[in-house]
C-alpha cells in the first residue's frame, strides 16, 4: 500500500474534475487528480462534447438574476444551488478562457468551446473538442504542480471527525 499526501484530492478526470483540481492548485493547494481510465485525459464523455455550452438553454454570460428566474420557474431546484449556479455561470466561461481553452459566441446565447474543432459527420458535431478543453486544462494544472494519477479507481472515502480525511483507491499494481 502506498500513501500520497495532498490538500485536495479530485476523483474522475472529466471536465469538472480537471477544472476543480486546476482552481484548487490555482490556489495554492497541493493536488492529486485520480481518474480510473487509462487515459492520459481520462475516457468519459466529455472526449465526446459537441462544445456547445449552455446553462439552462441561456446563455452563461446571461445576468445572473435572469438565470436564477429562469431555473426556478420550473419550481424543483434548490434556490441556494441555483443562486450559486446562476452567480458563478459567466465566470466559469470566463475562467475556461482564462485557462486557454478558446471560447467563441457567434451568436446570443449559444457558446461554443474549441470552436475551430473539426466538423464530423457521426457521431458527434465536433471533433477533438473535449481533447482540446481537457489538454488545456491538463497542460494549466501541470503548470501549477498538479498531479495526474490514472489507472487509479476510487473505492471509498476515508472519514474522520465528521469530514473526508482522505480516499482509498486502487491500481493494478496494488492499493
Amino acid at each position: 500500500m502506498t500513501d500520497l499526501t495532498c490538500d485536495v484530492i479530485v476523483v474522475g478526470a472529466g471536465i469538472a474534475g480537471f477544472s476543480a483540481a486546476v482552481r484548487a492548485a490555482e490556489t495554492g493547494a497541493t493536488v492529486l487528480l485520480i481518474d480510473k481510465s487509462d487515459g492520459a485525459l481520462g475516457d468519459g464523455n466529455i472526449l465526446m462534447t459537441s462544445g456547445s455550452f449552455r446553462a439552462g438553454g441561456m446563455s452563461p454570460r446571461s445576468d445572473p438574476s435572469e438565470l436564477y428566474r429562469f431555473v426556478m420557474s420550473e419550481g424543483i431546484a434548490r434556490p441556494d444551488l441555483a443562486r450559486a449556479w446562476a452567480d458563478n455561470c459567466g465566470r466559469a466561461v470566463d475562467w475556461l478562457a482564462n485557462c486557454g481553452v478558446t471560447v467563441a459566441e457567434p451568436a446570443p446565447g449559444r457558446i461554443w468551446l474549441e470552436p475551430e474543432s473539426e466538423i464530423s459527420l457521426a457521431p458527434v458535431y465536433k471533433k477533438d473538442v473535449g481533447r482540446r478543453v481537457l489538454t488545456k486544462l491538463k497542460a494549466r494544472f501541470e503548470r501549477f504542480n498538479g498531479r495526474y494519477l490514472n489507472r487509479a479507481e476510487g473505492l471509498a472515502l476515508i472519514l474522520e471527525n465528521g469530514g473526508v480525511r482522505g480516499v482509498v483507491g486502487k491500481k493494478p499494481e496494488g492499493t
